[in-house]
């Protein structure tokens, strides 16, 4: 069994934390909604769940999603959040991938 997979319970509660404390965040999947569609907040409910290579974001020390460990850019984000520092930060699924 993934130990990873949320309940529909903690979705919810995590879903609630990006509206009320991450405001960034918020209106990055918005405005992906508006580039793709309903399927960022499918992509969003993916990630939160547990499913690798989705959604992953932080804002404010809050953290959400599923980290792309193990990804071929997990090191160049790692890299450009180092270098260039951050306020918020949001990784998506490939749009080639989402378009499939």
């Amino acid at each position: 069994m993934d130990t990873l997979k949320k309940t529909p319970a903690e979705v919810a509660q995590v879903l609630q934390l990006i509206k009320t404390k991450m405001p960034n965040v918020y209106k990055a999947i918005q405005k992906k909604a508006t580039e793709i569609g309903d399927e960022a907040y499918s992509l969003v409910r993916q990630g939160v769940r547990g499913e690798p290579y989705t959604f992953y974001a932080m804002e404010a020390g809050h953290v959400v999603g599923t980290p792309f460990e193990g990804h071929e850019i997990e090191g160049d984000v790692a890299k450009m959040m180092c270098r260039f520092g951050c306020g918020f930060m949001c990784m998506w699924k490939a749009q080639a991938e989402v378009m499939q």
